[in-house]
């Protein structure tokens, strides 16, 4: 959810919604840090005495519901998975790794694919085991993994078709044609996927079989 602006930040410590466990993104380190770490935010929030919320209880300071650090959805405690994004909510201690690195890493690898065409699947493979506690992490390496075989599948049809059209003239030119667009599928989807990372939008990995469900 995002982005918030400071002030609201601090009528949200204020009413509550946000404590000194909560967790923010901090978009100018690009990464995670929890409010009480901000200056001025949750003391000031708590010093200047607004009054409770409507609905509030005694007991509201110790609520029975956390938010994702994910998404900023809120949450019971005890839940496995955020309801609203699926991300799993102790993902991040368990595998340390942030669920935007590993959709860098995994499409970084579609483009580099283009020097090391075979090599580079074990990117996403490493990923999944890594982050295998966070389902958005899983269906991005799997979404990753999928797109690798389809190169590959690709690259072995222009093999194949190249040595049986060697006995006609047009057979390596299909065989080049279907390497040369390989080449660009690979280059274009990568940055797609990158450009998508930074600016936080869901990317799909167009024209991959998918042969991982």
């Amino acid at each position: 959810m995002g982005p918030v602006e400071f002030d609201e930040l601090r009528r949200l410590a204020t009413a509550g919604s946000i404590t000194g466990s909560t967790w923010i993104h901090d978009p100018s380190r690009a990464t995670w840090i929890e409010a009480a770490a901000i200056p001025g935010l949750v003391d000031s929030a708590t010093a200047s005495s607004a009054p409770s919320s409507p609905g509030s209880s005694a007991g509201a300071s110790s609520p029975g519901f956390l938010f994702c650090r994910f998404c900023g959805e809120r949450h019971e405690i005890g839940v496995s998975h955020c309801p609203a994004c699926a991300r799993s909510v102790t993902a991040a201690a368990i595998s340390g790794l942030n669920p935007k690195l590993a959709a860098v890493l995994c499409r970084a690898s579609i483009a580099a694919s283009v020097a090391i065409p075979v090599g580079l699947v074990v990117v996403p493979a490493i990923v999944w085991v890594v982050g295998k506690e966070n389902a958005g992490i899983v269906r991005e390496a799997k979404s990753a993994l999928n797109c690798h075989i389809t190169m590959l599948v690709a690259w072995v049809l222009s093999i194949i078709v190249g040595i049986v059209g060697l006995l006609t003239l047009i057979g390596p030119f299909i065989a080049a044609g279907i390497v040369a667009a390989g080449i660009v599928y690979a280059i274009v989807v990568g940055i797609l996927g990158l450009i998508a990372s930074v600016q936080d939008r869901p990317f799909s990995y167009p024209l991959a079989i998918p042969f991982i469900k």
